[in-house]
């Protein structure tokens, strides 16, 4: 089974043993430069380094690149599990083993603030169990210490 993320942004991941695919790989990949070019060009009439697919229309060579312009309170991560083939979609089954904690630090993008925070402690994982025509849906919620937290109105004291 195919997933764009898996198959285009590295190719090396298509056929990696279960063991060998995290959340932090998928993030790398979904993050990694993509090149722009031949009928996929970037269009810009502006540019000089262009090449005309149609009288109206000039394509650029680009690269694009996705990340976080700033780090939010709470990340929440979707793995894309369906991918369109020749035989129309189909869901990916792979194995994607995910950390405790996971730093968002290596996915900001240059002007990002680096200020905050950046490591995120995983909380919960919604996992489908079945098909594209049906299923289930299962979670799984860390266990926490609720003694530990103590939730306060704006301006009440101790």
């Amino acid at each position: 089974i195919r997933d764009s993320i898996l198959d285009t942004a590295e190719p090396s991941l298509a056929g990696a043993s279960q063991a060998s695919i995290t959340v932090e790989r998928c993030w790398r990949n979904f993050c990694s430069k993509e090149v722009l070019g031949g009928d996929n060009g970037f269009r810009c009439e502006a540019c000089e380094d262009t090449f005309v697919l149609t009288p109206d229309t000039r394509l650029s060579n680009a690269t694009r690149q996705m990340t976080l312009h700033s780090a939010p309170l709470t990340l929440t991560l979707h793995l894309k599990r369906f991918a369109h083939s020749a035989y129309g979609f189909e869901k990916n089954d792979q194995f994607v083993r995910f950390p405790e904690f996971l730093d968002a630090r290596p996915f900001l993008g240059p002007h990002a603030s680096r200020s905050q925070a950046l490591e995120y402690r995983l909380y919960g994982v919604v996992v489908h169990s079945g098909s594209l025509h049906g299923g289930h849906y299962t979670c799984f919620i860390r266990r926490l210490d609720l003694d530990a937290m103590l939730v306060r109105a704006p301006g009440e004291e101790d």
